[in-house]
């Protein structure tokens, strides 16, 4: 059974490879003439236990690269249509490994080192450009300055796109989006590098028990959404409720205040026996007269 690298579970697998990772972060860097170099010296991919034991994320996003010159990047890939959900998703992550970086009782904050993050998602986000890779990054809205040199800096990959170049960052794209284990083939070719990540691959998927935990926790990720969509519905429907037993006792209320006025009873009566304030019974009364 193939599973596309756009799966998080798989992702983590195959290119928790040192040397599959430097090639694949270096062509980024290639691809937008970014100044860095991926000399990896730690890479910490998002940990799940078997599905019979308890479920532990000891990073929340897929892959944490720490490379040599202290910069981080956090690597996240998103299968599905990315959503405003999922870029508030990776916004934590990018800040929490930001915050990390500190030590309880420090505030030497030069200290702290900047952290990318690199997002592989589907679809136009937002309809914000429609170029294959867009950056995001805190800037000042008067002059469009960054405000922190690039500090947090996201960045949006569009892995959907139909790409024109060939570049080596546009062939590791092609990889993560295609379907089955004789395009990656074709795409890879006789690449060294690219045929390791193939045979990871392989070795992954190879295992009946990888692919069944891999099941596993996407069921359990998709239930837990079904759940939230459930309790969504579920409060929405009691909200409902109660602003209709409101509205229908409001209602009830400014009946019996009409008729009390007809009746020609005081104001201050109306008030006791109903629970309208004074200005919502002159209201009613202006409108009666």
């Amino acid at each position: 059974m193939f599973k596309t690298l756009m799966s998080d579970i798989t992702f983590k697998q195959v290119f928790s490879d040192k040397e599959v990772l430097f090639d694949f972060v270096n062509s980024f860097f290639e691809y937008l003439n970014l100044n860095y170099s991926a000399s990896i010296c730690d890479i910490t991919p998002q940990v799940y236990m078997l599905p019979n034991k308890v479920k532990v994320k000891a990073y929340l996003g897929d892959l944490k690269v720490v490379l040599a010159n202290g910069m981080i990047l956090s690597i996240e890939v998103y299968k599905n249509r990315f959503t405003k959900s999922d870029y508030k998703k990776s916004l934590v992550y990018e800040c929490k490994l930001n915050v990390e970086q500190m030590k309880e009782g420090e505030n030497d904050y030069s200290k702290v080192k900047k952290v990318m993050s690199l997002n592989f998602i589907v679809g136009n986000f937002r309809r914000m450009t429609n170029e294959t890779v867009n950056r995001y990054s805190f800037i000042c809205t008067d002059n469009n300055k960054y405000v922190d040199d690039g500090d947090l800096d996201m960045y949006l990959i569009r892995v959907d796109k139909k790409l024109k170049g060939n570049k080596r960052f546009e062939k590791w794209l092609q990889l993560l989006r295609a379907e089955t284990i004789e395009e990656l083939e074709k795409i890879g070719g006789n690449d060294e590098i690219m045929l390791k990540m193939i045979k990871r691959l392989k070795k992954w998927l190879g295992k009946e028990e990888n692919v069944e935990f891999e099941e596993y926790v996407e069921s359990v990720q998709y239930r837990a959404e079904e759940i939230g969509i459930e309790k969504g519905k579920k409060i929405g429907e009691a909200k409902g409720k109660k602003l209709g037993e409101a509205k229908g006792k409001a209602e009830k209320s400014q009946e019996i205040a009409k008729n009390m006025l007809n009746k020609k009873i005081d104001i201050e009566t109306i008030t006791s026996c109903t629970g309208l304030n004074k200005k919502e019974i002159l209201s009613l009364q202006r409108r009666l007269y």
